[in-house]
């Protein structure tokens, strides 16, 4: 199942990006998710572990962990665009 991850090429990913993982997920490992962060495009990115949790984040015991930082990251205000000057 983790042969051919990842199966998205972050390159290509433009839009915002929430990256959560569970502390004890034994299919996604930190270094790999970590790595493709980093090479995501888009500066509006988050990465979050979450403490007492394996794989499934959503149904886990902690799950409300979970399910703050998902409606926060969707809650956040859009970033205030920079015009260039020159």
């Amino acid at each position: 199942m983790t042969a051919n991850l990842p199966v998205v090429d972050p390159l290509k990913v433009h839009a915002p990006v929430l990256v959560i993982r569970g502390e004890y997920d034994g299919i996604a490992t930190e270094a790999d998710l970590l790595n493709f962060y980093r090479q995501l495009p888009n500066a509006d990115r988050q990465y979050v572990s979450l403490p007492g949790t394996a794989h499934s984040v959503a149904t886990a015991k902690n799950r409300h962990l979970f399910w703050h930082v998902m409606r926060s990251f969707l809650d956040m205000p859009a970033p205030v665009s920079i015009e260039k000057v020159g």
